[in-house]
């Protein structure tokens, strides 16, 4: 669920972005872990730029290095996917 306008500007577009990740991540929490959330969480944590010690500043959950998406919950949207660049990303 995208709620950020294309043509926001930028400062605002920051903040709308921030709060969408909030709102993402309280969604995700309410989520069940699936075969595929698992499949992606390992995924992640075979990942060189994950690690067990970063935590997300939105939710506080394990992050990942690059782009710093709070792993644990993004895995479980299924909408969601992978946002390291390529040749990086993952799902």
């Amino acid at each position: 669920m995208n709620i950020i306008p294309p043509n926001v500007q930028p400062r605002k577009r920051d903040l709308a972005y921030y709060a969408q990740g909030a709102v993402n991540a309280v969604h995700a929490s309410l989520l069940p872990i699936t075969p595929e959330s698992n499949r992606r969480l390992a995924i992640c944590k075979a990942c060189p730029f994950y690690s067990e010690n970063s935590k997300s500043p939105t939710t506080g959950s394990k992050s990942c290095n690059l782009c710093g998406c709070p792993v644990e919950e993004k895995v479980k949207i299924p909408k969601m996917t992978c946002e390291l660049p390529s040749p990086h990303t993952k799902w």
